[in-house]
């Protein structure tokens, strides 16, 4: 667990099961737009890069989500 260990979440995939705190996923989300900014590719349409931007933003949205204490069954 990184950063701040009172705002956790617990992510299971098969028999792992790791918590991470909201500041990694907010590390692991500027990675990923570090990433987006640094790959090129065509300005009208890149699957690659667009998926990397929206990773980001998933990563960001769930670090303000898991600092805020809340759990994955209260997403909608």
């Amino acid at each position: 667990v990184c950063g701040c260990t009172t705002s956790v979440t617990q992510v299971t995939v098969g028999p792992v099961v790791s918590r991470i705190s909201a500041f990694a996923f907010q590390h692991y989300a500027k990675d990923f737009y570090a990433a987006y900014k640094k790959l090129e590719g065509d300005p009208r349409f890149s699957p690659a890069r667009l998926t990397l931007l929206a990773q980001a933003i998933e990563l960001g949205a769930k670090s303000l989500h898991v600092h805020q204490g809340k759990k994955n069954t209260d997403l909608k």
